[in-house]
C-alpha cells in the first residue's frame, strides 16, 4: 500500500508484488495535501480501511487548489494519469476546495442576516429588470 503524492512520484512508483489491489486517484486541495497533525489528512485516511486491505494511492492537486481552475500542470498531471490507468483505476476522490462556493467572493453578495424561523429570509433578492 502506498500513497504517492504527484505525477512524477506515481511513475516511479513499483507496485508491491500484491495483485489486485485497488488504484485510488485523489484529486484537489489540501483535504488531500495538507498534513494535518494527528488525524492527517483525508487521502492518509484510506490507510485506515484495516490492515488486510490494500490499495494505492495517487494524490494530484495541491493545496489552496480551485476545482473550476486548476492550472495546466495539474489538468496535464490528470489527464496523464487516466491515459495510463484507466483501465486499472478503481475509485476517484475529488475535493473541490470549499473557497470554490463557500468563499467570501462566492457567498458573500447572495446572503443577508436573516430570521431563525426562515431560512429563506436568509438569501438576498436577486431583483429582475
Amino acid at each position: 500500500m502506498a500513497i504517492k503524492y504527484g505525477l512524477n512520484e506515481w511513475h516511479q512508483y513499483v507496485p508491491r508484488d500484491e495483485v489486485n489491489a485497488p488504484i485510488v486517484l485523489c484529486f484537489g486541495d489540501s483535504w488531500f495535501w495538507y498534513p494535518f497533525p494527528g488525524s492527517r489528512n483525508l487521502s492518509q485516511r484510506f490507510l485506515e480501511f484495516g490492515r488486510y486491505q490494500s490499495m494505492d494511492i495517487a494524490v494530484l492537486g495541491e493545496n489552496g487548489m480551485e476545482i473550476t481552475d486548476p492550472g495546466k500542470r495539474i489538468l496535464a498531471d490528470v489527464t496523464t494519469f487516466l491515459q495510463y490507468e484507466s483501465k486499472t483505476l478503481d475509485m476517484i476522490v475529488v475535493s473541490g476546495g470549499g473557497n470554490d462556493f463557500a468563499g467570501a467572493d462566492d457567498l458573500d453578495p447572495i446572503l443577508t442576516k436573516g430570521k431563525n424561523s426562515d431560512i429563506t429570509s436568509w438569501f438576498k433578492v436577486k431583483e429582475t429588470n
